[in-house]
């Protein structure tokens, strides 16, 4: 084998092994990524979220507040960023009202709303 032969399988396995290396090391980081919670798209559900403890209250119809049982005082006022629960309702009306000739009405049609009241009390109720 010639001294050219020689030197150019020298670079050759060096090259590869720098090859090698390099993917070992991206290979081990990628799974060490993967292996971490924060890695894993259903990590955030691992995880324990922003816990809210809400003390024990009423809903006051003057105020129109929840009132925090053991101070009498308005919940809503104690925590700026505490938000409740919207409830839709659904309200379908007949608009025009058809009557053939064997007098039994019939609805031709229909207009519905939409109405939004925070926390489940509607408006009036």
């Amino acid at each position: 084998m010639t001294e050219d032969m020689k030197t150019r399988r020298r670079f050759l396995r060096q090259a590869g092994l720098a090859a090698l290396g390099v993917f070992a090391v991206a290979g081990a980081r990628r799974a060490a990524a993967a292996s971490d919670p924060k890695g894993l798209f259903a990590g955030q559900f691992l995880e324990d979220g922003h816990v809210v403890n809400i003390p024990a209250g009423h809903y006051d119809r003057e105020q129109m507040l929840f009132v925090e049982e053991a101070t009498g005082r308005p919940m809503v006022a104690q925590s700026q960023q505490m938000t409740g629960s919207w409830t839709y309702s659904d309200t379908t009306r007949c608009t025009n009202m058809f009557y053939p000739n064997n007098g039994a009405p019939t609805c031709a049609a229909y207009d519905s709303d939409q109405d939004s009241h925070p926390d489940g009390f509607k408006p009036g109720e």
